[in-house]
């Protein structure tokens, strides 16, 4: 039996929860506007954009019929309209919750404004198909 392991929904639900829904939550949704995007700059601040890079398979079976583990690569941005310092602050705080998932940062946090204020940093996490059932 052939299957592909994935994590994007469960990362993209789990930062969403600790983020904007858990008790004690910085921010509400109205407060913080969350995408999982590759399409540019949001139209609403401010913002979190996650993307995810990747979730290269590192651990298949001898047959090849089965993957045991993938690296997943995520990528934050996170936007706000007034202020570097804001974008700066949801980062951190994303960031924290992907430190808290056993992600490492691989790149950044670095300022990628253009037009607006923004920051990125990229996180990185070999999972085995175990913790991702117990994810």
């Amino acid at each position: 039996m052939t299957y592909i392991l994935s994590v994007k929904d469960k990362i993209y639900t789990r930062l969403t929860q600790k983020l904007l829904e858990d008790e004690g939550a910085p921010y509400t949704e109205a407060s913080l506007h969350m995408a999982e995007t590759k399409k540019g700059v949001p139209t609403e601040f401010p913002a979190l954009n996650v993307d995810f890079i990747g979730e290269t398979s590192t651990a298949d079976d001898l047959e090849k019929t089965q993957q045991n583990a993938i690296i997943s690569t995520i990528e934050l941005k996170a936007y706000s309209d007034t202020s570097l310092d804001e974008a700066d602050e949801i980062l951190d705080k994303a960031g924290d919750v992907m430190i808290a998932m056993g992600y490492a940062v691989i790149q950044g946090p670095e300022d990628v404004s253009d037009t607006n204020h923004a920051k990125s940093a990229r996180f990185r996490r070999t999972f085995g198909n175990e913790d991702i059932e117990n994810l």
